[in-house]
């Protein structure tokens, strides 16, 4: 072998090992910048799940008339994301009916998050364009503003016509005439009715019934061992935190140009305190026949029919 030949078989060599010291190299970088990345982006998913989880809460709390959540799971996981999913229902006089859910979708790419707390449909009728959820294809009760001229749908007076049903439980959404406190709708409201959510209402000429259902107020609770809902202090405190987190969060939902989470911004700023915080409706739930008490009622401006069904044959202490 001469040293022509002895220095191509050497530089041969260098060239392999060179390669092979890269390949070696390459698969280390590799193995150690695959577990972060993959630290990193699960970190940043977490991230994200978390934030989607306290808006759900925070919206749950104060955008959820006469709906209440049984549980928060994560779904649809992978490496990539998932989805932040919220079960709801109704509470009718102790039945509980199915509502949408509300979800959010969770991910480490940029833009891939995103929300959806319910759809509805519009049915019209006479009196204008009527809401049902649509994913249950259950109506959903109104509020009016009187000071809107041409709102997405008229004024509605419902009460005589529940009253009529025999042997069912409804919930109906009342406007009042004007805004009134907790105890002061309380004293109102026959015994056999109970107020399980309440409306904190809109300014100007803003109207209710375009806002999709995204109407801003507080659910009474029920407290343990009974069966009757009660607006409390906490849960009003809940609504104000629930209210202040939306803003932090950069939240916000218009609806011909106006802003509904700068209203509850306002109304928490002028109404501090639950005792005495005046509220502008709110959703009664009762057995049908019982409806009958508030048909000559002078207080209510309008009334509309929410979801309503047959009587569970038995009632079972809860």
């Amino acid at each position: 072998m001469n040293d022509a030949q002895k220095f191509q078989r050497l530089a041969k060599w260098r060239r392999v090992k060179r390669i092979g010291l890269m390949i070696v190299i390459a698969v280390g970088v590799l193995m150690v910048a695959t577990p972060l990345a993959y630290k990193l982006t699960q970190s940043k998913a977490a991230k994200e799940s978390n934030q989607i989880s306290a808006i759900l809460e925070a919206t749950n709390t104060m955008m959820s008339p006469n709906i209440h959540v049984s549980d928060r799971v994560l779904s649809n996981t992978t490496i990539f994301g998932g989805t932040v999913m919220s079960h709801r229902y109704k509470s009718i006089e102790g039945q509980r009916i199915p509502w949408s859910t509300s979800q959010g979708d969770y991910s480490w790419l940029p833009g891939a998050s995103g929300m959806s707390d319910g759809t509805i449909d519009e049915t019209e009728t006479k009196q204008g364009m009527v809401s049902f959820d649509r994913e249950t294809q259950r109506r959903i009760p109104e509020f009016f503003n009187l000071a809107v001229k041409k709102p997405n749908l008229k004024p509605t007076q419902e009460l005589k016509q529940v009253s009529q049903a025999k042997g069912a439980v409804a919930e109906v959404a009342i406007t009042f005439n004007r805004p009134m406190t907790s105890q002061q709708i309380l004293s109102k409201l026959p015994n056999k009715l109970h107020a399980t959510w309440y409306w904190a209402g809109v300014t100007g000429k803003m109207d209710p019934t375009s806002f999709q259902n995204h109407l801003v107020g507080l659910n009474a609770e029920i407290p343990q061992g009974t069966t009757t809902p009660k607006l409390t202090a906490d849960d009003y405190r809940e609504f104000k935190s629930a209210v202040k987190k939306v803003g932090q969060l950069g939240l916000d939902w218009r609806y011909n140009g106006v802003s509904v989470t700068k209203g509850s911004r306002t109304y928490i700023r002028q109404n501090p305190q639950l005792s005495t915080a005046k509220f502008s409706g709110i959703i009664v739930t009762g057995r049908t026949e019982d409806f009958k008490a508030l048909n000559q009622a002078t207080w209510i401006a309008a009334s509309s029919l929410g979801y309503s069904a047959p009587r569970d044959p038995v009632q079972l202490n809860q």
